[in-house]
């Protein structure tokens, strides 16, 4: 169990190359992933974007909040994402990352070690 603070970002193919038994396939391995961490304010806080051909940040780091920010809550947020089925533009789910997910404004913490991983077929 992974009990720093930590900001862990995904990029997850969300494109026709994919598919919807892929995706599901993937929000499943989050869901698994994220239990290997300690989900809370002080400790590691989850974002995702969808890789399409527009980029959509799914959540950010502070979507979820105080008693609200646990693992089971953040797994909701993970089955909700949609599959969308446009073209896998790497490149701006890449700049949304950058510029949405780990600022301020998506939630992502000063001092705080950031990481980032994604999926794409």
């Amino acid at each position: 169990m992974c009990e720093d603070a930590l900001d862990l970002g995904f990029l997850v193919d969300s494109s026709a190359s994919i598919g919807y038994k892929n995706f599901k396939k993937i929000q499943k391995v989050m869901q698994e992933v994220i239990q290997y961490y300690t989900i809370s304010e002080r400790g590691t806080h989850i974002a995702a974007i969808l890789i399409d051909s527009q980029p959509k940040l799914a959540f950010g780091f502070n979507t979820l909040k105080g008693s609200k920010l646990t693992t089971l809550q953040v797994q909701r947020l993970i089955q909700a994402m949609q599959y969308t089925k446009g073209k896998t533009r790497i490149d701006l789910a890449l700049n949304m990352a950058s510029k949405k997910m780990f600022s301020k404004h998506g939630g992502s913490r000063r001092n705080v070690r950031k990481v980032i991983t994604f999926t794409v077929k």
